[in-house]
């Protein structure tokens, strides 16, 4: 299991049993579902198997905490075609956006995932009227490398187009 990350206030505490009802409450938060691509209603045994996943390195996910109190969630899981790829998503309760937390928090799993995940390269798929994500992503070093038409399928089977942002070693 990946490791407590803390950086003055903010901490990314590894997924665990204690965070269930922070979890399901905020992946069915409507704001939140309409960036999500989670099963809807989430229900308590999708947890299991997330924490599951986590446990079997198929996925690492923190709970972003500042001074103790869960705000967001962050994951990356590996690539299937290349261990030393990392696609990633997040979510950050509405009344904490715009101060920075996401931001912060993207910055230190990835420094933690180039440093002890030997990762090559950490993407993220944004959807082109997610102003705010693609701002966060650039300001954590991602370059925005084109946007994917009809390419992220949905739970429904809708095919979203997205844009498809990377922070790669080499630069």
């Amino acid at each position: 299991m990946e490791r407590r990350i803390e950086n003055d206030t903010l901490a990314l505490v590894p997924l665990g049993p204690k965070y269930e009802q922070f979890y399901v409450e905020l992946a069915n938060d409507p704001v939140i579902r309409e960036r999500v691509n989670n099963s809807i209603p989430y229900v308590r045994e999708q947890y299991g198997e997330l924490l599951d996943r986590q446990s079997q390195k198929k996925q690492y996910v923190w709970i972003i905490e500042e001074n103790g109190v869960p705000l967001g969630v962050l994951n990356f899981s590996p690539v299937r075609h290349s261990p030393q790829v990392f696609q990633g998503g997040y979510w950050l309760k509405p009344e904490a956006w715009g101060r920075g937390l996401m931001t912060r928090a993207i910055s230190m799993a990835s420094e933690y995932l180039f440093l002890s995940c030997e990762a090559k390269r950490i993407q993220a798929m944004v959807e082109p009227g997610n102003v705010p994500s693609m701002r966060v992503l650039e300001k954590c070093g991602f370059r925005n490398e084109g946007l994917l038409r009809s390419y992220f399928q949905t739970k429904t089977g809708k095919l979203l187009d997205v844009h498809m942002y990377a922070l790669t070693l080499a630069g």
